[in-house]
């Protein structure tokens, strides 16, 4: 038996009985996403579903001892393409590549010399999950964007079936008093008086954000892209290189964009123009998102080859570095008067009472001390409630100001969610999920 985590693989000869640490030569901050045993070899394919930074998305390794010792078998594969299943066809071995965003390639690769080469084979664009032979010999291939595809055994020709299969993973919702928009295969509006959603714009954008000023801002094709106020006309404002860009919207005169392998940028007059905060060595990071304080204090955090958390007291002229949160993955900023809170990748949330100078976990009623809980985003409703997303969990409410949590869930079906979006005056909330969206209005 094998068994991986991010950090660790374990080996058990005994039925599961008593386990070893095996894995060696296995990266350590990837976990195993496949493993199959093919002519006597063990190949294990690596990625990490949470990991969305680019700098490494997993690859192809094989192990001739059971597991104890693994080498890189993956020439050929795109150092960005996530690899999520395996599989032996006629001799050959066929790859799946992709998760929710394109980092690099995302498709199908194929190897006919058992591993040592491999070469890109097909369904190209499409986030190709699983891969699997059935009875009949036919090999049925699941994606994230376009439902199913089949093939007989020869894989050389896929038709595509399951298109009634509702297939809409979310990621970002955004909105004003009146309308909301979201991301997930393309740009969204919903349309109130029909209860529906409507594509306003094909994109393979991964996220968006509404100024002040009406407008919505995405990311394509190594270009931000700014609409009108009527969402129907976009013009590129600035081109910058990055696999793709997360937005934060943190007043009237300042937005951010972590640009994926590129940095922090921020614009002040809505979108229209951009420019690079220094960073001191970590400008080639991918900053994942950013905080704002009531007294102005500015926060940027991101992975390069550690997580690292910067605060700013100068509007982003200088930067340092937050110890209390090195290698701490941020994942979400919320403020109020009184406090910032963190959502954090496998630790909760954290919070700071003293302006990001130091920072404390609070995860009473959320995750227990041993426990991996990633905390995706997190809003503030005022000095006291707080809700927060996690990966696994659902939903959580906090109504004393983070000292314990209590499950949100009730009517959801979901336990994995992205973001959060709260309308302070309409007390509308919605949560964007990989089955769509939710949405409830708190009680006044």
């Amino acid at each position: 038996l094998i068994a991986s985590s991010i950090s660790k693989t374990y080996l058990s000869k005994d039925a599961g009985k008593t386990w070893q640490i095996g894995g060696k030569g296995l990266p350590r901050n990837l976990p195993i996403s496949a493993i199959k045993l093919i002519k006597n070899i063990l190949f294990a394919s690596l990625g990490n579903r949470q990991e969305e930074t680019g700098q490494i998305r997993g690859g192809i390794y094989k192990s001739n001892d059971e597991g104890e010792t693994w080498t890189k078998t993956d020439n050929g594969i795109d150092v960005k393409s996530p690899i999520t299943d395996l599989i032996e066809v006629n001799n050959d071995l066929i790859a799946c590549a992709g998760y929710e965003h394109k980092n690099g390639y995302v498709g199908l690769y194929k190897s006919t010399d058992n591993g040592k080469n491999w070469s890109k084979y097909g369904l190209e664009d499409s986030f190709c999950r699983f891969i699997t032979q059935t009875e009949n010999g036919k090999i049925l291939i699941g994606t994230n964007n376009a439902s199913l595809f089949v093939s007989d055994k020869t894989i050389k020709n896929f038709t595509q079936i399951g298109k009634g299969i509702d297939n809409w993973e979310t990621f970002r919702v955004a909105g004003n008093d009146e309308d909301l928009f979201a991301t997930g295969n393309g740009i969204w509006k919903f349309n109130s008086k029909n209860n529906v959603w409507e594509l306003i714009r094909k994109s393979n954008s991964i996220d968006l954000a509404l100024t002040p000023d009406e407008k919505l801002l995405t990311f394509e094709n190594n270009q931000i892209l700014l609409s009108d106020k009527q969402k129907t006309k976009w013009q590129s404002v600035k081109t910058i290189t990055g696999d793709y860009a997360l937005f934060k919207v943190l007043n009237e005169k300042l937005i951010i964009a972590g640009i994926a392998g590129n940095g922090a940028w921020h614009s002040t007059d809505q979108g229209l123009a951009w420019a690079k905060y220094n960073l001191e060595g970590f400008e080639r990071a991918s900053i994942r998102t950013a905080g704002l304080s009531t007294k102005g204090t500015l926060f940027l955090s991101g992975t390069l080859e550690n997580a690292k958390t910067f605060r700013s007291i100068n509007k982003g002229k200088s930067f340092t570095a937050i110890k209390d949160l090195d290698s701490l993955e941020v994942w979400d900023f919320a403020t109020n008067d009184n406090a910032i809170y963190i959502a954090t990748y496998a630790k909760g949330v954290y919070k700071s009472v003293d302006d990001g100078l130091s920072w404390k976990p609070i995860n009473k009623g959320l995750k227990t001390e041993k426990e991996y809980v990633t905390a995706t985003s997190i809003i503030a409703i005022d000095d006291k409630n707080l809700i927060c997303s996690t990966l696994g969990k659902g939903l959580f409410i906090s109504k004393d100001a983070g000292v314990t949590w209590q499950k949100f869930n009730n009517g959801i079906t979901d336990e994995n969610f992205w973001t959060l979006y709260y309308n302070h005056k309409t007390k509308f909330i919605a949560s964007a999920s990989p089955s769509g969206i939710y949405r409830i209005i708190l009680n006044k």
